[in-house]
Order: C-alpha cells, then structure tokens, then sequence
C-alpha cells in the first residue's frame, strides 16, 4: 500500500481498499526542468517568441473560428492483420518501473521547444490579465476552494489507483473503463485491474509493453479505454512511436496498439494487435483520440464501430520541432476485431475548415447500450493553427462532423443509391461515407491556457502546473442526442488563471444521417476567476447517467492548495449552463510538483443494475511523502439515486 504521508484523507467516500503494493514509488522532484525553461523563456523577447512559433507552425493563421467550407483532403480504405490472443493472468507482474526507453511521456507535441512554450505562457499571461483575451470572469462570488463535506450526489465509492512508479514517468495519461465487476485502470505504460471495492486483482500491474508484445525501446503512451456495454468487451490502446529521443536516429515510425477482452473478464484472455494504423516514416502521430458505438451497422458491424483520431506532426526523426502537418481519423467495425480477425478501416485525412486544418478530433463515446445513433459524430474545438497560433490571440466555437452513410454507388435494400443510413456500407463493397460539418459559437471566447498555481509557484510568480492547450483532452461523451465535453481555457483575470470550458450540445441530422444543424444547450466557464487564492481548475471530463445528471471531475489547485482532484455534478433539470456548487474532493494535494500536469482525467459509467446509474471517474493529485513529491490517481463513483439528491 502506499504511503501517501500525512495528507488528510477527506471523508467524501467510505474508504474501501487500496492494493498498489507492486508499484515502486521513486524518490523524484518534479521541479527542476521546467524551473530551468522558464527561467530561459523569460529572456526571450515577445517578438523572438511569436517569430519562432509561426517558424514552428507556419500553417497558423489569425482566425478565432472556422469559417468556410469544411473539407476532407482523401479517403481511403486499409486493413489489418490479425490478433494474437495473450492470457492476461499468464503475464508477470510490474514489480520495477523504471525499465530503459521509459522517462517523461511528452506534453502534446506543438513543434515548440520547452522554452517557447513556457515564453508563449509567459505572453498569453499577461495578455489575459489585461483582459485582451481569454474567457472573461465568473459572475459568481470568489469561493474559498472546493469543499470538504459530503456532496450532495450520493457517494457510492473511493479507492486509490496508481501511483508515480519510475521517476520520471510523469504525467499520469490515464483511462477508465468500468464492467459489471472490475475497474480497468491504464496509467501512461501500465494495467491495473481492480473489483469494484478497489481491491487490485493479484498478478497485477501489468507492463504494457509486455501485453503489447511490444519490441524494447518502444515508446508508448497516451492510454484510451472503454467497456462495451452491449457486447461486455473491453477495450484499450495506446500510442506507439520507435524513435522520440535521438534526433541523429532513424525516422520515427508511429503506430496504435490496442486489445479487446474476449469476455467481460480483463484478467483472462484478451485478442492483441501489436501494430495498427502505422503512420509513414518520419511522421510523428500524437495525442489519440477513441469512441464507439454500438449501433447495428449492417453485416460486418452488426456490434458497431471503433473510432480512432490522431494529429500528424513531421519534420524531426524524433518528433521534436516538428510541424503540424495533418490529421487523421479513422472508422473500424467491431465485429472482426471482437473476434480477433483481420479488419478493415476507412481513414479520412486533413479535416479542415477553410482550409485550415484542425486538430483533436474527438469522437462520441456512447454512453449508454439503449443509444443507438445513426451517425458518427466528432467535437473539436479551435487549437493549433488557430488564433494566430494556439489561440494566443484568442479563440471562439466548436466544430462538430458527422460521418454518415453514402448517397451514390450500389444500393442496399430500401435506399435507391447508396446506404445513407451506414457509414459502413464500404465493408459490403459500398462507396465510402459522407462528411458533413458546422461550426457553432461558444458563449465563451478562449485563449491558450498560463500555467496554474500551487503553493510552490503561486499566480502572481507565473504558476508552474502544465494545463496544456485549447484543445478537448478528456473525450466526448454521448447520451439522448448530446454531446458532453469540456477544455481548458485562459482567463481573464489578474493574475491570469486557468478554467474549464464544458458544453452540452445536440446534432441535429436530416432523414439521411448528414448534418443540418448544432444546437448548443449549455456551457459555462466553470467558476472561471471566482476561486479565491487565484484559483485554477483544469482538466474536465464529463459522463452523464440515463437521465442525463451529469459528474464533472477535473483537477484544482491555488495559491495555497497543492493540485488535487475534484468533482461536482448537476441534475438534469437544475439551472441551464450550471453545476451544483464548486464540487468536492476526492483526493486533495500535498506535494510541491512543477511542470507537466494531466494530459486527461477520464470517466466512465456503470449500468450494472439498470435503475441504479453509477458514474464513475478518475483523476491524478500531487502527494507528499517522506521528502519526495509525485503524483497519483483516485477512482470514485456516485450516482443520483433519490430525490433529494440535488
């Protein structure tokens, strides 16, 4: 069990069990290197910095939003090989993390070196506390800090997950997926599995790479999962890359790994594919994004579909100062991969509006067995290219795509051309799918994120957590017709502080799957600039239950808190665009961290007992122990289950 030190432990939950004995935590500080870019990012003038990113990035442009026609550059049709079928509990146990090839899981590439990216937080600082960009203030009155007393959404369970195991594994990128009886939990290159009291399941942590089959020195990282409530699958991947430290080596290659359990089962067998969706030499795929649906598609997606996106950066053999140069999405029947076959994919290339490319695709998770959608829908919000680069000067709108069946070519039964209805009818020899597209405003203009505070490098001195960029991080979730996400967003306070952005929209769609229309039902900046003590939240992620309550679990941290993990929530029938208080803890910080933060929180929900709808989530917080500061991961759930549940 790990000692977490003399951190208060708060009584939200009852709790229930920790097993991480097999994690080593490794004496580190996660202080020192961006202390040191920072410190050189300050003698970098405005001018140099702005010059040296448009170098970096030279597709940016001034636009705040996407305007114009969206476009597609291409469509094609791959496949892949096979699975091999591994036995999870035949592989050994993770007992030292600290294997050659591990280290820092890179922030999301943005062709900047560490000391422009710390100069552009520098300027967007100062530009968002002159109130020249950003999402203005909350109306509400400052709160002292999130609360410490039982919410008002009922608690259901508490447990913690993995902890920093090498030292220099940091951030913890994690996912959730949650079955009838385990919690899945894969932190950057690692697989927990525990009950659902938070006992860890013996032989466990698994080393990915391992479970992979992966060669040594494989870089992998950025970990997605979900579980497959209708065919009571799971399923995870995560990036792979050959080369992200030697810019002498050879050309990075980049490709997906992933895994489907043959039965609800995560500790026995699973189907493995090692090396998917493989990317041309010298390109450097990051950040990936997944959803699925368990639409019945037709014959070979009768269990509906797997959705993959991905950013394409180049330039660099090892991925560093590369320029973004592309996206990609891609489409995937279930059926083959549930069974351990070969599969086919429709990719889709260089999303674009205007003629600007867009980034972070993210497509819908379906939330719960009884939606059954009848298009594909992918969120972004404006980021990279966008803004004058990274929305430093500011950014508005959410675009949403739709991939839906095709209107021509060979007809399936009860459609005079094409399938509108199946996006896969390609599997049957069909044309390929349509994609449609609109762009909405937000009500909140946004802006590149400063850095957040803590105790060790408050606002006023610049902050020194990592909040990433504009893009959405932690993944779209669909219920009812909505669409729930959420991204970060500078704002305009003095000092300049952080704040999630979180939407609720509904697609509108013809008779034929395309997209006519996007209604946005609710956003806020949540309590943006009303913390006391220069408070900042970042890194929101969403799920919704049946009845479309929502829980928001997300990371907060000050001037005198250290970052620790938070979640609030709201019934479907409270105030449009309001959560029910500033939330509670989970878990709260106690350790002084500096730099790379997130990259993502997850959630996930639980339809265990049909009247009962449990939500779960997850996020990382800082720990203090023993003279040494790292992170680590908390899992809780709660649920609306009486009325005076508010």
């Amino acid at each position: 069990m790990c000692n977490k030190g003399k951190k208060k432990i708060l009584d939200l939950f009852v709790k229930l069990g920790v097993g991480v004995s097999a994690i080593l935590l490794a004496g580190f500080s996660l202080q020192a290197t961006p202390a040191a870019a920072q410190a050189t990012a300050a003698g970098l003038s405005d001018t140099a910095v702005l010059t040296a990113i448009h170098r970096a990035l030279p597709g940016a442009v001034p636009a705040h939003t996407g305007r114009g026609v969206a476009s597609v550059q291409g469509q094609s049709m791959l496949s892949g090989g096979p699975a091999r079928s591994v036995n999870m509990s035949d592989l050994p146990q993770a007992t030292y993390l600290g294997k050659a090839g591990e280290g820092d899981h890179d922030r999301p590439l943005t062709g900047l070196t560490e000391e422009q990216y710390q100069a552009l937080k520098r300027i967007v600082a100062k530009r968002e506390a002159a109130g020249e960009i950003g999402a203005f203030p909350s109306s509400f009155l400052p709160v002292a800090r999130p609360a410490e007393k039982p919410p008002s959404v009922r608690r259901n369970r508490f447990f913690v997950g993995q902890s920093q195991g090498c030292s220099l594994c940091f951030p913890s990128d994690m996912s959730l997926a949650v079955s009838e009886n385990f919690v899945l939990q894969m932190v950057n290159n690692y697989v927990a599995v525990y009950d659902k009291h938070g006992n860890l399941q013996p032989g466990f942590p698994k080393d990915a790479d391992t479970f992979f089959g992966l060669p040594s020195g494989t870089y992998t990282t950025d970990p997605r999962a979900f579980y497959d409530w209708d065919s009571h699958r799971f399923f995870v991947l995560e990036l792979t890359e050959t080369n992200k430290s030697d810019p002498k080596g050879p050309p990075n290659v980049g490709a997906i790994a992933w895994a489907v359990s043959q039965t609800p089962d995560p500790t026995r067998g699973w189907y493995v594919y090692s090396n998917n969706l493989q990317r041309a030499s010298g390109v450097c795929p990051d950040f990936p994004t997944l959803g699925q649906d368990t639409t019945n598609w037709g014959a070979g997606a009768t269990q509906g579909g797997i959705y993959i996106g991905l950013n394409l950066w180049s330039g660099a053999n090892d991925c560093g100062g590369d320029t973004f140069t592309g996206n990609v999405i891609f489409i995937l029947p279930k059926n083959p991969i549930y069974n351990g076959a070969m599969y086919g994919v429709r990719e889709f290339d260089n999303l674009a509006i205007g003629g600007i490319l867009v980034d972070t695709l993210q497509p819908d998770n379906v939330t719960d067995r009884a939606d059954k959608p009848s298009s594909i829908f992918w969120t972004q919000s404006f980021n990279i290219d966008w803004g004058g680069v990274m929305c430093n000067e500011g950014c508005n709108g959410l675009g949403i795509w739709d991939i839906s069946g095709p209107t021509t070519g060979t007809a399936c039964p009860g459609a005079t051309a094409g399938c509108p209805n199946n996006p896969f009818w390609f599997l049957q020899g069909g044309d390929g799918p349509l994609v449609t597209q609109k762009t909405i405003g937000t009500t909140h203009n946004y802006a590149f994120p400063p850095n957040a505070s803590a105790p060790n490098c408050t606002a006023g001195m610049g902050g020194c957590i990592d909040a990433d960029d504009t893009f959405i991080s932690g993944g779209i979730k669909y219920h009812a017709g909505e669409l729930f996400g959420s991204f970060n967003t500078g704002v305009a306070t003095n000092p300049a502080v952080v704040g999630p952005i979180w939407f609720d929209i509904h697609p509108v769609t013809d008779n034929n799957g395309q997209l006519t229309a996007v209604e946005e039902r609710q956003e806020d900046c949540f309590l943006c600039g009303g913390w006391a003590n220069n408070g900042s939240a970042y890194y929101a992620t969403l799920q919704p239950d049946q009845e479309n309550n929502v829980i928001m679990v997300f990371d907060y941290s000050d001037d005198a808190d250290y970052p620790g993990t938070v979640y609030t929530s709201r019934r479907v029938t409270y105030g449009d665009g309001l959560m029910d208080g500033p939330g509670n803890y989970l878990e709260n910080g106690s350790g002084a961290i500096s730099g790379r933060w997130g990259d993502y929180s997850a959630t996930a929900p639980d339809f265990t007992t049909a009247s009962q709808g449990l939500l779960w989530f997850s996020s990382q917080y800082s720990i203090y122990n023993k003279g040494t500061s790292y992170w680590g991961t908390v899992i809780g759930a709660a649920e609306y289950s009486k009325s005076s549940d508010q």
